[in-house]
């Protein structure tokens, strides 16, 4: 099929066969009577197998025409359908986003922003403390579709609005609505951040997910990888119809650091999308009292593709976890350093598991428990769990605490069948994951998709800069 599942379906009633189209080809007809004059058009799906599914999700266009169409004519409409996909594009009959307000990179006095259209188009960005009082700057007509804009000059854990008005060549406007979103908070301010991963272009959960984030009103949202189920250069659509599509809303007014997947492979639409601080694919931010450590855990394929990626990450890693002066240190990437996940590593159920990826393992851990990392935060494995404090896999009160958050799409997996001794709390369900820092305080809240608390636990900081598990 094209694109992996995509389907482009034409039934054709010319007055005495009916034919059956799939992606432009015939594929069955049979002679018969029309239909009758009170008919109806009936589209279905079996939406009780996928919790949070609507039918939008699984039909993207439907059109119903007085004629029987002609082989060509399908044969066209499936290129024009197949177009749009491969571009990124959702329509071509009005101006839209294929890229939502996108918020990235939040510090106390600026924030980055980006969108993207289906068409080059100029722009009109307005901001301010108030809906009432907005400066503006414009953004001139380019070659490109999106564009990107630092709206700097902020103050500091400061609630800022911003609407985005753009026009293409012909004249027509489309607006973003006014939306908002908070500056970074300085140092000793408290700060609330959500975090999740795997949303694994799955709209469906990914939109449920993203409303239960939004009604807890986070400052940041940390994404631990997968933000697509494979988007390459070639399946952009991941991206524009699905991603954007599920948790668009909530990304125009939460900023967004996020860590690559296996999903987001050669990475040219993750650098496209975000604006990270080169080399793109591993960065630190200072966030209040924290520092978040963001790392590209595709260890062995990027090795492939960039000979001395693994020395020259993890080289970066040390150097930056050293010069951390953060009261919290917290690490992002995607594959497992600690999981008793069933058969991912191993089959559990019959002969055992190494429960973690042994290159994530040499090549990070030794340097979490070295510079006392708090909370290491990986996704992967679609299951929640949580450590207890470790060194060398081992239970030390003054260790590394690991969390799996593979909570926001992606299908449920499972846990083994016994619990191994690093092993603190489990459970299966989509999740996120709420931050919450004031002072030497850190408090930890897990829910899951019907809004659930399903873990709580608190971190008190010492004056040697670790953290205790309370």
């Amino acid at each position: 099929g094209y694109k992996g599942y995509w389907r482009h379906l034409v039934g054709v009633y010319d007055g005495a066969t009916w034919r059956l189209y799939v992606n432009g080809r015939e594929v069955a007809s049979a002679e018969g009577p029309g239909p009758a004059a009170a008919a109806e058009l009936e589209l279905s799906g079996y939406l009780e197998t996928k919790r949070f599914m609507r039918l939008p999700d699984l039909v993207k266009a439907a059109s119903l025409y007085d004629r029987a169409l002609t082989p060509q004519e399908v044969g066209d409409l499936f290129a024009r359908r197949a177009r749009l996909v491969d571009e990124g594009r959702l329509t071509d009959t009005r101006l839209h986003f294929t890229q939502p307000p996108y918020l990235n990179w939040p510090t106390s006095s600026s924030m980055a922003l980006s969108w993207e259209t289906d068409r080059p188009t100029s722009a009109l960005v307005e901001w301010g403390q108030s809906a009432d009082a907005l400066q503006s700057r414009a953004v001139p007509l380019g070659s490109g579709r999106q564009h990107g804009v630092t709206l700097d000059g902020l103050e500091a854990d400061t609630p800022y609005f911003y609407r985005i008005r753009v026009s293409d060549e012909r004249g027509e406007t489309i607006d973003s609505g006014l939306l908002s979103f908070r500056t970074a908070p300085p140092p000793g301010a408290p700060f609330t951040i959500a975090v999740s991963g795997d949303p694994e272009a799955r709209p469906h959960v990914n939109n449920r997910m993203s409303q239960l984030i939004w009604e807890e009103r986070p400052n940041l949202l940390l994404i631990a990888g997968d933000l697509t189920d494979g988007g390459s250069e070639d399946m952009r659509f991941q991206w524009t119809h699905e991603y954007f599509t599920g948790m668009g809303p909530l990304f125009g007014r939460v900023p967004v650091i996020a860590a690559p997947g296996n999903g987001e492979d050669d990475l040219v639409w993750y650098r496209h999308y975000h604006r990270n601080p080169a080399p793109e694919n591993y960065f630190s931010l200072r966030y209040g009292d924290a520092e978040i450590f963001v790392l590209d855990s595709n260890l062995a394929y990027r090795e492939a593709r960039e000979p001395g990626f693994r020395a020259r990450q993890k080289a970066w890693l040390e150097k930056a976890l050293a010069a951390s002066s953060a009261k919290w240190k917290f690490t992002i990437h995607h594959h497992d350093v600690q999981t008793s996940d069933d058969d991912d590593y191993g089959d559990s159920w019959r002969s055992g598991s190494s429960q973690g990826d042994a290159e994530v393992q040499a090549d990070f851990r030794p340097l979490y428990e070295k510079y006392g990392v708090d909370l290491a935060f990986f996704a992967h494995l679609h299951t929640y769990e949580r450590s207890w404090p470790l060194k060398a896999g081992r239970f030390e009160p003054d260790g590394v605490t690991y969390v799996q958050v593979g909570g926001l799409g992606g299908t449920l997996e499972d846990v083994a069948p016994t619990k191994p001794g690093f092993s603190r709390k489990t459970f299966r369900d989509h999740h996120y994951l709420m931050l919450r820092g004031a002072g030497d305080q850190l408090s930890v809240e897990v829910f899951d998709s019907e809004g659930r608390m399903r873990d709580r636990f608190e971190l008190r900081a010492r004056k040697t800069g670790k953290a205790e598990d309370r």
